[in-house]
């Protein structure tokens, strides 16, 4: 039973069928290319840097380490953290 109380089907999915998780995956995708796809997100991004690299931080794999600068001269830094992820931006130049 699920929170709810409702019965809950633990019948496996006929093999081939794409579970409910996929598809909405690939409705963001399609989505995204629709709304301009990297170039829109590069646009977005140059006009909101700071949510932009949040967001970067959290689709990143946990295991990813490094740095890089960009062309205006900010530093990021991604380090793995124990209980979660965090980029720390910070300006050299």
């Amino acid at each position: 039973m699920n929170q709810k109380g409702n019965a809950v089907s633990l019948k496996p999915r006929k093999k081939g069928t794409k579970n409910k998780f996929t598809n909405l995956k690939q409705s963001f995708l399609d989505a995204f290319e629709q709304m301009g796809g990297t170039e829109a997100l590069l646009e977005w991004g140059t006009r909101n840097k700071g949510k932009f690299y949040q967001m970067l931080a959290k689709i990143l794999p946990n295991e990813i380490q490094g740095e890089f600068q960009n062309k205006e001269g900010i530093t990021v830094i991604f380090e793995t953290v124990q209980k979660s992820d965090e980029a720390k931006v910070s300006n050299d130049g």
